[in-house]
């Protein structure tokens, strides 16, 4: 009989369970800890109870995936085909990369104002380096032979890139977008923190200065399973395109 499972089992009964003990029995202050099982009940009812929010931050999430994904898939193309703008714009977008997103907040709070823009945007900053990236080199390193196939068969230059070029990079695009994908989960929550009226980062700010701490939790956890979604189905998408190569 396989008991792996038993340790995993463990691993998350246990430190809940001594959540609970410390916050039942006074080790932990119960405002800043409450009970296990509040927190519990909380991330169940939450949904009901705002679940405007939700659908704020599920559009935000879709939004900056799409143009993520769009964006730096056309940008990761064109800069494969230009060494030349490829070092000149490669400084910037790792820039982009390293610099903390609440550094381009407050710009984005005057051009766009407060709404979903900020999250959008912020959203889309985190995670298209990626994507540019691996689609830079996925199409790098498309062979030479097949891109001549085409031309021989007469196909322009966009015909190369839609059906031939970009198809045999999407191993390497799926990559980067499940790398990335995490990045935007987190430039939308840290955009709703500071300029949104909605979603599950500004429920976080909002319950927080209540001190009603089991909806933050709850507000956390729900953010923690998106979090878990997203990864799992990129990753599932990713692997079925591994092997996957147009001959």
């Amino acid at each position: 009989m396989n008991r792996r499972w038993i340790p995993r089992l463990l691993g998350l009964v246990i430190p809940f369970l001594a959540w609970e003990v410390a916050s039942r029995t006074g080790l932990m202050h119960p405002v800043f800890l409450p009970p296990f099982s509040t927190v519990l009940w909380q991330v169940v009812t939450l949904p009901g109870e705002v679940w405007p929010d939700f659908l704020s931050t599920g559009f935000e999430i879709v939004v900056s995936l799409l143009l993520t994904g769009f964006s730096g898939v056309v940008i990761g193309v064109v800069l494969a085909q230009s060494e030349k703008l490829d070092a000149l714009l490669g400084a910037l977008m790792w820039f982009f990369y390293a610099a903390p997103l609440v550094v381009f907040t407050t710009f984005f709070i005057v051009t766009l104002g407060v709404g979903p823009g900020v999250p959008i945007c912020l959203g889309i900053m985190s995670g298209i380096v990626f994507v540019i990236a691996s689609t830079r080199d996925g199409v790098r390193e498309v062979g030479k032979d097949l891109v001549n196939v085409g031309r021989v068969f007469g196909a322009n230059p966009l015909e190369l890139a839609l059906r031939i070029v970009v198809p045999a990079a999407v191993p390497m695009i799926m990559a980067g977008l499940r790398i990335g994908v995490g990045r935007v989960l987190v430039g939308v929550i840290v955009g709703e923190f500071f300029a949104s009226g909605g979603g599950l980062g500004y429920l976080i700010v909002r319950y927080g200065n209540e001190l009603d701490m089991a909806r933050v939790y709850a507000a956390v956890a729900w953010i923690v399973f998106t979090s878990i979604l997203l990864n799992t189905g990129f990753a599932r998408i990713e692997r079925s395109f591994v092997t996957w190569r147009p001959v």
